[in-house]
């Protein structure tokens, strides 16, 4: 017999299935928008998250056993909380710096240079941690509102399912009311 258990989610798999791509979306253009961070130093720069290009380029949506998850780097997620103390190999930082492209203020980077750069960083890292930005934070929070509605595909699901819950505990339909056969 047909239980509650048994109710189809399709309508609400769909809102959700949307609502992720909708999100992955806005995250990308918050990875990609430029925005101001100043450094303990007293430096400034304007440059967006996702200078690399490897943030957006890792964002997916994976479908889990009650809906679905966005996955990324988990860098992003240490941008977006920040951290104590980080560690990053000193390939990870090199290959970073190449990506980004960093520039100096003074001068040219050479190989030589952009390695004392990336070990300079890397010490930074493990001292200074990475500042917080809040953006996976603050989008999340904002996109609540996105959620409204979700209430009607559920109601849907509901109604779609009890057909079979009702049809499966023996019941026939009859015009617009259900009645129970019994057959003595």
């Amino acid at each position: 017999m047909a239980t509650i258990k048994d109710i189809q989610t399709k309508n609400t798999m769909l809102f959700l299935s949307n609502y992720t791509d909708e999100l992955i979306g806005y995250t990308k253009e918050e990875i990609l928008r430029k925005r101001t961070r100043r450094y303990k130093s007293g430096r400034t720069t304007t440059s967006p998250i996702n200078s690399s290009g490897d943030g957006a380029r890792s964002l997916q949506k994976v479908t889990t056993e009650d809906g679905y998850d966005m996955l990324g780097n988990d860098y992003l997620e240490d941008v977006d909380e920040g951290t104590q103390s980080s560690k990053a190999t000193l390939s990870e930082i090199l290959r970073w710096v190449k990506q980004k492209p960093v520039k100096p203020t003074t001068g040219r980077l050479t190989p030589k240079s952009q390695k004392s750069l990336a070990r300079l960083i890397q010490k930074s890292l493990v001292f200074n941690g990475i500042h917080r930005t809040a953006f996976l934070t603050d989008l999340v929070e904002n996109s609540y509102d996105k959620l409204t509605g979700i209430e009607e595909s559920v109601a849907d699901d509901v109604v779609d399912s009890m057909e079979d819950i009702l049809e499966d505990a023996g019941l026939t339909k009859k015009g617009e009311k259900y009645v129970l056969d019994i057959k003595r």
